[in-house]
């Protein structure tokens, strides 16, 4: 005959650390979602209206990068 023990303190922990891996990993997809938007955006501008923003075509995945991480603090 075979009996299973639950204890409880270890299953809230790792259904806890199932839940923050969990919402890190959707944090990481939002993230990365709102880069490629960020990035999209700006590549769809002409060359003109980045070097009015003071960017260059290079200056986008970094700037990119600075907004996403100005959104996500």
């Amino acid at each position: 005959m075979a009996y299973i023990t639950v204890n409880t303190s270890s299953s809230l922990s790792l259904s806890a650390a199932i839940f923050r891996v969990t919402s890190a990993i959707m944090e990481s997809v939002s993230h990365f979602f709102a880069y490629q938007n960020t990035v999209n955006e700006l590549e769809s501008l002409d060359d003109r209206l980045l070097a009015d923003m003071g960017l260059t075509r290079y200056d986008i995945p970094r700037a990119a990068r600075g907004e996403v991480n100005k959104m996500f603090s």
